[in-house]
């Protein structure tokens, strides 16, 4: 029961750590679900569970030594009106017994985790997902060196009792590389990034000042289009910005740094469609980088010949003009090195919880916007 020395049994449960509950029905048939432990700890038994006859106690617990040696685990579970298993655990009350196996843990999805050292970490979780999303969150709140973690929750309506619940603010309290962003489906119930990350007064999250304007071209593109490789490529960006600065803008625009580019032409990539006329890029860079559209236009130059962003439809060779008539396409931006021009192959684990089809959607959406297999994680099914 100990892997590296660390019982797996108390603490954080190790991401993917599952129980198989098992009951049986009302036509006497056996059936079992999976279910994610989202904590445990040590507590002790109360009397009542000490003197109740046939009560189940751990083997080594003493009466003498008084020690807190109850294994207590944590559990979010859906009811689902109709469900077997629901219909039983709505009945259950307290010092009511149901059979479990575990706790199970995939020797495989640990090894995977393992296998670098992240150094940003996207989880996007459906539903009732976030259980293992948890798991995930609190394995990596403990590692000396913590990733950036980003957590993106879909759900159908948001209620403030799950998130409450479910501890999310106290978690982002308590360190500095952990934010999440809960989405929901309905747009009349609008999603909000969380309380503790946003400064509504200078559009920063998390003191990213470009993370605001990252988030909210996401949530538009989710809206309007659901989850397609273009608005991964947008939840992407703003990922990885979480720690870049708005570029401060130079008298002339033509000294902007090559550090700067390569954020600019991933954010341009990520809001336009593949096909845009140079009035909507202009107008674009003006909004997010630049004070007049004169200088958006000298960066938009910029990004087309130095750094081979896009190129005029008709004609390769053509400046990039201000004109709503003239349209331009992007580039597959390649460095020396035949690396993309805005490399997401280094550090980045994207991490997927939710039903099997959307695990499904998102992942193909992942690899056109060009993030490796070995980059993403799907939680063993069941968990």
């Amino acid at each position: 029961k100990r892997e590296e020395g660390i019982d797996v049994l108390v603490g954080t449960p190790l991401p993917s750590t599952t129980f198989i509950f098992r009951a049986v029905d009302s036509q006497g048939n056996a059936f079992e679900r999976a279910y994610s432990a989202t904590l445990c700890y040590l507590s002790e038994p109360k009397e009542e569970e000490i003197s109740r006859k046939n009560s189940v106690l751990p083997l080594h617990w003493s009466k003498t030594r008084k020690r807190a040696d109850t294994i207590e685990y944590q559990f979010f579970i859906t009811i689902v009106p109709g469900g077997k298993m629901s219909a039983i655990l709505a009945k259950k009350t307290a010092g009511k017994h149901i059979m479990v196996k575990g706790p199970l843990a995939s020797k495989t999805f640990l090894e995977k985790l393992r296998q670098r050292a992240w150094a940003d970490v996207c989880l996007i979780t459906q539903g009732t997902g976030i259980s293992t999303s948890l798991q995930l969150i609190d394995y990596y709140l403990k590692t000396p060196h913590s990733p950036k973690m980003t957590l993106v929750w879909f759900v159908r309506d948001r209620h403030r009792d799950w998130e409450d619940a479910l501890g999310l603010a106290s978690r982002e309290s308590v360190s500095e590389n952990f934010r999440y962003l809960i989405v929901s489906d309905k747009e009349d119930t609008q999603s909000r990034p969380s309380l503790n990350s946003i400064n509504h007064d200078d559009k920063t999250f998390n003191g990213a000042e470009i993370g605001y304007e990252a988030m909210e071209a996401f949530l538009q593109l989710y809206h309007s289009q659901d989850l397609d490789r273009k608005t991964i490529d947008s939840l992407l960006f703003w990922v990885l910005s979480w720690s870049k600065k708005r570029i401060s803008e130079p008298e002339d625009m033509s000294e902007v740094g090559e550090q700067d580019l390569p954020r600019i032409s991933e954010s341009l990539r990520s809001v336009l469609p593949d096909k845009f006329s140079g009035s909507e890029a202009v107008s674009f860079l003006q909004k997010e980088y630049t004070s007049t559209r004169e200088s958006a236009l000298v960066l938009g130059r910029k990004l087309a010949s130095t750094s081979k962003l896009f190129r005029h439809v008709s004609d390769a060779k053509k400046s990039f003009v201000d004109d709503a008539d003239d349209f331009y396409t992007f580039n597959k931006i390649r460095r020396e090195d035949g690396s993309r021009y805005l490399d997401r192959t280094q550090g980045l684990l994207v991490a997927l919880c939710g039903h099997r089809s959307f695990e499904t959607d998102v992942t193909d959406a992942l690899k056109t916007a060009e993030v490796r297999r070995d980059q993403i994680v799907r939680f063993p099914e069941g968990s």
